[in-house]
């Protein structure tokens, strides 16, 4: 089960792609694996709230296309890229980066960026696997995001979006497209990775897998269990 315990360790380091392969493996090995399947769901959930959409919406799109490519390939997913919130974010001149390892540096980002514009600022955090990019006008900041989606850097493929804070700035009224997808998306509250806590998962059938890895957000208020024996275990060295 290698494949297993160092998806568990990059699940902690928000490194989803590489989880998803990772527990395709697993599956591969041993289809009947609850927590395997359980984990690649999450992993493909969490990436596609990371590229904007809501986690209910993320949910019915997976149940429909299976993979993060195909959804993402997909009409319903190009028909909820035009939303109010979308629209509004053409005007933002930031892009919030994700899937940024230890081994990209500030240079990196600015060579890689710098062809869709000039840049004004870069802000990178290691410690959250992110970047900042600050470009001087929102059409530079736009032609980015559509063009370097998905390009491979260091060891991973980033993912971009506008920054959270922006867009819950200039929407007070957070709007939400269902684009033939079941109603109930619209009634869906706000997904976790948006308040700043990670989505809870759950790991060898109910136990916490934060509490066991990198630390839990939700404390006494999580419903998975935390064994106190179990505490950090399998955090990456």
């Amino acid at each position: 089960m290698g494949y297993y315990h160092k998806a568990c360790a990059l699940m902690g380091l928000k490194r989803y792609m590489e989880v998803e392969k990772a527990m395709e493996k697993v599956l591969k090995l041993d289809q009947h694996c609850k927590e395997a399947s359980s984990i690649l769901s999450d992993c493909r959930i969490l990436q596609l709230t990371e590229l904007g959409f809501e986690e209910e919406q993320s949910k019915l799109l997976l149940e429909k296309f299976i993979t993060v490519q195909a959804v993402l390939t997909s009409p319903d997913a190009k028909a909820l890229k035009h939303t109010p919130q979308q629209d509004q974010s053409r005007s933002c001149r930031s892009l919030w980066v994700g899937n940024i390892t230890l081994e990209v540096s500030e240079k990196n980002l600015l060579d890689l960026f710098k062809t869709c514009g000039e840049i004004e600022s870069i802000r990178v955090l290691h410690e959250r696997f992110c970047a900042f990019i600050n470009f001087k006008n929102a059409n530079m900041a736009a032609k980015a995001l559509e063009k370097l989606q998905g390009v491979e850097l260091g060891s991973s493929k980033l993912v971009m979006r506008y920054p959270d804070r922006w867009i819950q700035r200039t929407v007070p009224s957070l709007q939400r497209s269902t684009a033939g997808l079941n109603s109930s998306a619209a009634g869906t509250q706000q997904s976790s990775s948006a308040t700043g806590l990670r989505r809870r998962v759950a790991t060898n059938g109910d136990e916490c897998f934060y509490w066991r890895t990198t630390g839990c957000d939700y404390g006494d208020k999580c419903r998975f269990k935390h064994i106190p024996d179990q505490q950090g275990r399998d955090k990456k060295p």
